[in-house]
């Protein structure tokens, strides 16, 4: 049996550093930074030892032969990172390993006493990272750091744009660099995109917004569900190893797949939104370990979510043995802000919406993948807890998201909710079986307490007009049942889902 100095780093504060900035271009820069900080020539090039250790999920365990070749190595590179990563965060734990090959289930022991090792001195010591503000100088506009790096910026046509150039600061200055590398790295990992003509965009209005109309985005987080528990049920080097390279296949392929859709659709896709110079309308910020976020426009954020979500789930049918047989879920959280609300206040929100997804999904018991989105047509204040209580009528919750992204039979289904949606959009000798002013009106009513709905729904079958059938769903005279309402939802789906989905007959719709 033999024992190696294992050392564990691990990326903290990713959120702060990658979505600081609410410029599109320094988002992907930043997270590029933090995807390759693991490349610096001391982790790959080097001999290390054998076994060979891993690298995925945001953190790196490497093996080496002594303790003073693993202390070596945490000088350089951490001295490295301070040069060229400013501002990216890292904690490091070292500590002895014994077990005698990749399959020696005595691995787990060490593993888990590394990892507790590094989670003790990740609140123990904060190294500074950044030099500290010259109070003599100007401050970066997006980093609040001193000016002092000299940045040019480039038009399509190659040159420099000479009233947007300007001094910012080393870490501004470090991620608007890291951004061509972070296209050109796009391309390798989807050719499928230059092959049928389209190219990624790093500025965020021209991913689909409207010029003439309030523009929003739609900023998605995916997380996989019980990811953590799978590592920590990993007894081998081995085990740990393959995990990780299959959840990083299983995103890359999902995306893949989500971008070949897109372009298979995009003569719908250009029809809902004002899309030119045959941009692909997503951008993808982070895609990593079990981790997803992008972002697109408002109107295709929950449809891309789900695209998404269907096809990691389907990654498990084709390469189940790499998942040990078990199935793979994930949730999302899907924020529609305003194009020029601040980027990272959005990513928060569409993180706490991916909580509240895997909370719901732990209350219910029930396993698959879930999804939660918000609308914000103002601004944003307070916790998503605070922002879902202004959805609240004496009735009952306006609101019933989660909802399940499986199970036509399950009230909270996604799909029943698309289906339902999509009563309001059939039609009767060419027109809408119910109108459109009457969808706007149902919206007010139902915040208008039981004597408005009541009469609401009184006028509507005087008129025989009828809301969406809800399968065996009971509602009561106010439109509400078990103090909840399903209309809200749809109402909200009708405006920002596409089109395109919403107007098909679904022949599998239980209604």
């Amino acid at each position: 049996m033999a024992k190696y100095t294992v050392v564990l780093i691990d990326t903290i504060s990713i959120q702060n550093y990658v979505f600081g900035s609410n410029k599109l271009k320094e988002n992907l820069g930043a997270s590029y930074l933090v995807k390759t900080i693991y490349e610096y020539p001391g982790v790959k090039s080097k001999p290390l030892a054998n076994p060979k250790g891993y690298i995925g999920g945001g953190n790196a365990l490497l093996f080496f032969s002594d303790d003073e070749s693993a202390n070596n190595f945490v000088k350089e590179w951490s001295t490295n990172l301070l040069v060229e990563y400013p501002g990216v965060r890292t904690a490091v734990a070292i500590s002895k390993i014994e077990f005698s090959d990749e399959n020696d289930t005595n691995f787990k022991n060490g593993k888990d006493k590394i990892f507790n090792k590094l989670a003790a001195n990740k609140f123990k010591y904060h190294p500074k990272v950044i030099l500290p503000t010259h109070g003599l100088t100007a401050e970066c506009s997006t980093t609040g750091l001193s000016m002092e790096a000299w940045l040019n910026v480039y038009g399509e046509n190659g040159k420099i744009i000479q009233n947007e150039s300007n001094y910012v600061s080393s870490m501004s200055k470090a991620k608007n660099d890291a951004v061509d590398e972070a296209t050109k790295k796009m391309y390798n990992d989807f050719p499928c995109v230059k092959t049928n003509g389209f190219k990624f965009t790093n500025v965020l209005d021209e991913l689909g917004s409207s010029k003439s109309e309030d523009s929003h985005i739609a900023i998605v987080h995916i997380d996989g569900n019980g990811i953590g528990e799978r590592f920590e049920n990993c007894k081998t080097l081995k085990e740990t190893r393959e995990l990780s390279e299959a959840l990083e296949k299983a995103i890359q392929k999902s995306f893949k797949d989500l971008i070949e859709h897109i372009i298979q659709n995009i003569h719908k896709i250009k029809e809902e939104i004002n899309l030119t110079k045959n941009i692909i309308p997503i951008r993808s910020i982070i895609l990593g370990g079990d981790d997803v976020t992008f972002v697109c426009d408002g109107r295709l954020g929950i449809y891309f979510a789900k695209i998404f979500i269907e096809q990691f789930e389907k990654y498990y049918e084709k390469n189940n043995v790499a998942f040990k047989n078990e199935n793979i879920s994930a949730c999302a959280g899907v924020a529609i802000t305003k194009l020029k609300y601040p980027f990272y206040r959005g990513y928060q929100l569409a993180e706490e919406l991916c909580r509240n997804a895997k909370m719901k999904r732990k209350e219910k018991n029930n396993n698959g993948s879930w999804i939660d989105w918000h609308i914000s047509y103002g601004g944003l204040a307070g916790t998503l807890d605070d922002i879902r209580e202004q959805y609240k009528v004496p009735e009952g919750n306006l609101l019933m998201r989660p909802y399940k992204l499986a199970d036509n039979n399950l009230e909270i289904s996604f799909y029943n909710l698309i289906n339902n949606t999509r009563q309001f959009f059939q039609k009767e000798n060419g027109k809408l079986k119910f109108p459109n002013s009457k969808i706007k009106e149902l919206r007010e009513v139902l915040t208008l307490g039981n004597d408005a709905t009541k009469l609401f729904k009184k006028y509507l079958d005087s008129r025989e007009l009828e809301l969406p059938r809800l399968g065996s769903t009971t509602l009561s005279d106010n439109l509400f049942s078990n103090g909840v309402t399903p209309f809200y939802d749809m109402i909200e789906l009708a405006e920002i889902y596409p089109k395109f989905e919403l107007e098909k007959e679904d022949k599998n719709a239980k209604v």
